[in-house]
């Protein structure tokens, strides 16, 4: 990415490219939201599961799933 694209990307994700940067070399924990975030914006390019392990993605997804299916019946 161009540093304009890096800082537009940021912007998207509610971040800094600093931070991003940061997340990026491990040197800080990326957050769940901002997991979900960058997952999103990078059209899955970067996936959350990578970013932000610890968190259940599946139990998520699947809760997501259970309560949409609620909703419409």
């Amino acid at each position: 990415m161009t540093v304009e694209q890096r800082s537009e990307f940021a912007i998207r994700v509610n971040s800094t490219t600093g931070h991003l940067a940061n997340v990026a070399y491990g040197v800080k924990p990326c957050a769940a939201s901002l997991a979900v975030s960058i997952d999103r914006e990078s059209k899955g390019s970067v996936r959350c599961e990578t970013l932000c392990p610890e968190v259940d993605w599946p139990y998520l997804r699947r809760r997501s799933r259970d309560q949409t299916k609620r909703k419409v019946v």
